[in-house]
């Protein structure tokens, strides 16, 4: 049989601001089991006590979730402590969850961002909501480095958003990926909720492999959009590597372009 192992444990968001609306307040945890096993989920404070069970029951071999609604909480730094037991083996891991109401609804958006001035994702708008006026920090940081500091400041109670446009001191940062860390300074010392970020100014590359099958290779993952004898259109997402597109006719006329989740385009294809 398989070992029993227990592993990528990790909970998004890990900090929980529950709303005075109701919203906010849950978070979905994730891991991987190696085997079949029964796995326990509890809850823990700053001594270690165990505050509640959130899970019981058994689970598969493979990738598993679980939600929890930090409302039932104060406000404080807490632990999950995740255990699956399969005969007389267990393996346990945790993770720290932080459940704050000074903080809510943060969000970071686009996922991934091209900063090329072709008008398409250009900007990262980060997204808050404020329930005390306390000191806010939003840094762009890279392998736990910071490389740009957006804002910094007390903005006061209520909704905020803070736009960057990929650079520091007028400088365009390089492609890769960073996390853009929002840290709030209240009650609970520095609140830091991490959203990851791509920068991607690369646009994809759509070669055209064989134009009576439609095989076709890319550089990226991408949206590949294809114009078939001037009338018929086709739009498919398609992974990194050779693929083909199925079309029952012969094909006399194509263009083609790729677009990427940073919405750069690939220069337009032709053939026929």
């Amino acid at each position: 049989p398989p070992p029993l192992t227990l592993t990528s444990l990790a909970a998004a968001p890990a900090v929980i601001g529950p709303a005075a609306d109701g919203t906010g307040d849950t978070t979905t945890v994730s891991f991987t089991l190696g085997a079949a096993a029964r796995v326990t989920a509890q809850i823990l404070d700053a001594s270690g006590t165990s505050l509640a069970t959130l899970l019981d029951e058994s689970r598969a071999a493979g990738p598993n979730t679980f939600t929890w609604a930090g409302h039932v909480v104060p406000d404080g730094r807490y632990r999950l402590a995740v255990t699956a037991r399969a005969g007389t083996k267990s393996v346990t891991k945790a993770i720290d969850l932080v459940v704050d109401r000074t903080v809510t609804a943060v969000s970071a958006s686009p996922p991934v961002l091209s900063p090329s001035g072709d008008g398409v994702n250009d900007t990262l708008t980060v997204s808050f909501g404020l329930a005390a006026n306390v000191p806010v920090r939003l840094d762009i940081m890279k392998a736990g480095v910071v490389v740009a500091t957006p804002f910094q400041g007390e903005p006061g109670i209520g909704p905020h958003t803070v736009v960057w446009d990929g650079t520091q001191g007028g400088v365009r940062l390089p492609d890769g990926q960073y996390v853009a860390a929002l840290t709030v300074t209240d009650a609970l010392g520095d609140v830091v909720s991490a959203l990851p970020l791509t920068i991607d100014t690369v646009a994809p590359i759509l070669t055209l492999l064989d134009l009576r099958t439609l095989r076709f290779s890319l550089s990226e993952p991408a949206t590949v959009t294809l114009l078939l004898n001037g009338k018929t259109r086709i739009v498919r997402s398609e992974p990194k590597g050779t693929f083909a597109i199925g079309f029952p006719g012969a094909v006399a006329q194509l263009t083609a372009e790729a677009q990427d989740a940073g919405g750069n385009l690939s220069p337009v294809l032709e053939g026929g």
